[in-house]
């Protein structure tokens, strides 16, 4: 059931496991966890990305599934390996520079009046109550409608873990709220 590119790719990875295999005098159907192991570690020392790496071993641990599950082999080898940790990267985050031209921008598109007012008005409320909340954008879309009938300057937010927080809202986010709910 894979896509013909993706058994193409386990093709080459499994030919390129092969091969250094071989040059340690052992073979697919007779590597062990250690030989496996020893095969990712040379990945790493040739400059292989974590992610390279581990798509790699999903090609492995694939293969040696189904060798397994075919009885070919009496063990999966790959079984024990752990996947090439991916360095954690840290969220890209807007400049207030970068925050006060989007807010301004939506803020001039939402005052110009015709057709798709409605979601421009909307747009400018999301926005704004992101930036005056810190809430997640999951949070922020599952907040009722009920929101926009408040008309004070805190709000309750049900987070992860359905645990629940109160959180002030700015001046302008109340008004593109206000904005918002009069148009609709």
């Amino acid at each position: 059931g894979s896509a013909e590119n993706t058994l193409s790719s386990y093709e080459r990875d499994l030919d390129d496991l092969s091969s250094f295999l071989s040059e340690k005098k052992t073979s697919l159907l007779k590597a062990d966890s250690n030989d496996l192991g020893a095969y990712i570690a040379h990945l790493a020392k040739q400059g292989f990305a974590a992610s390279s790496q581990a798509r790699r071993l999903s090609a492995i641990r694939q293969f040696y599934k189904f060798l397994f599950a075919e009885n070919i082999r009496g063990d999966d080898p790959s079984s024990i390996l752990d996947a090439p940790k991916k360095p954690q990267s840290i969220p890209k985050i807007l400049s207030e520079a970068d925050v006060s031209r989007l807010l301004e921008r939506a803020q001039a598109e939402a005052s110009e009046e015709g057709p798709g007012r409605l979601l421009r008005l909307r747009m400018l409320a999301l926005l704004e109550l992101l930036y005056a909340t810190g809430m997640r954008v999951s949070e922020l879309v599952s907040l009722p409608a009920k929101v926009l009938d408040q008309e004070g300057r805190f709000l309750i937010i049900r987070g992860k873990g359905n645990k629940e927080r109160l959180v002030p809202l700015s001046r302008s986010a109340v008004k593109a709220l206000a904005d918002y709910a009069d148009a609709r």
